[in-house]
């Protein structure tokens, strides 16, 4: 069974906690990072959901989060989905990797964002106040 962290704070914002207005949400920006020795990969992909699997070999004990943001690429740039849920909120949870390092998640996005159409998708993650990313591919 994994190890869970768990943080009793129920309210965590797409976007972090504060007032930030629905245009502040679409100037916010991510630079994308390698960090060494972790690395995220997706599975089991459906237009409403996924399979994230985080194998972290730094040796140190990082703490992960359910907040994830997802952007399609469209007119050469990445672009956050429209979300769709009112009043989006994450819970405040940290999960600790297992004894092989590894982290697995299951994603249902069709609270946030519905069902995704065709075309390429990335999911992003933060660890350590760093963002990495998964890209993926919808063939509807």
């Amino acid at each position: 069974m994994k190890k869970i962290f768990v943080c009793i704070i129920l309210c965590l914002c797409l976007t972090g906690c504060g007032n930030n207005t629905a245009e502040d949400q679409d100037v916010i920006t991510y630079e994308i990072s390698e960090i060494a020795n972790i690395t995220m990969t997706i599975d089991n992909v459906t237009p409403t959901g996924a399979t994230i699997l985080i194998t972290d070999n730094t040796g140190e004990e990082n703490v992960y989060g359910e907040w994830y943001r997802i952007e399609k690429f469209e007119n050469e740039t990445w672009q956050e989905v429209e979300v769709v849920a009112e009043n989006p909120v994450f819970t405040a949870i940290g999960y600790l990797l297992d004894e092989n390092n590894q982290l697995e998640l299951q994603v249902n996005w069709d609270w946030l964002y519905g069902s995704l159409n065709s075309g390429r998708y990335r999911l992003i993650k933060e660890i350590n106040h760093k963002y990495i990313a998964v890209e993926f591919t919808i063939e509807n």
